[in-house]
């Protein structure tokens, strides 16, 4: 019973954890400063946000996010995945890196020039590759091993 009720507690925490973070990702991207290249963010749409403990990184290409992430160590990386919110390319609402959609192409212009977008699902990766070409759909550690 006592281990039953541990679990319960436990799983309520990590819901609580989880809905702070979602509610913070929903804070405004435009207008904050990128962690490489201190350029203004202009367009969410590929944007990058983590909440890294006590304080929040902004990205303005999600190219700047997986080289970023690249050069740290494994616990930074833990750390910041479980909240680390990319923006879907036609809708702008927040999708966490790990369940997005990637594709890369050089027909939309992203700010570092990366080519990186994020899509909500495979079926908008496709849609979004019929309309500008690419390569993808493709899920995160694929996206994050060309960065690597």
């Amino acid at each position: 019973m006592r281990k039953t009720l541990s679990i319960i507690l436990a799983a309520i925490l990590i819901v609580v954890v989880f809905s702070y973070f979602e509610c913070l990702a929903d804070e405004g991207v435009t207008g904050k400063k990128c962690e490489v290249c201190n350029k203004t963010i202009k367009d969410k749409r590929f944007a990058v946000k983590i909440i890294k403990e006590n304080e929040t990184l902004y990205f303005d290409d999600i190219g700047h996010a997986l080289f970023w992430r690249a050069g740290k160590c494994i616990a930074t990386i833990m750390a910041c995945d479980a909240a680390t919110w990319a923006y879907d390319f036609y809708n702008g609402k927040k999708v966490h890196m790990r369940a997005a959609y990637y594709v890369i192409t050089r027909d939309i212009e992203t700010p570092s020039g990366s080519g990186v977008v994020a899509l909500r699902d495979e079926g908008s990766a496709k849609k979004f590759l019929k309309e500008h070409g690419g390569e993808g759909p493709l899920d995160f550690d694929e996206v994050q091993e060309r960065f690597n």
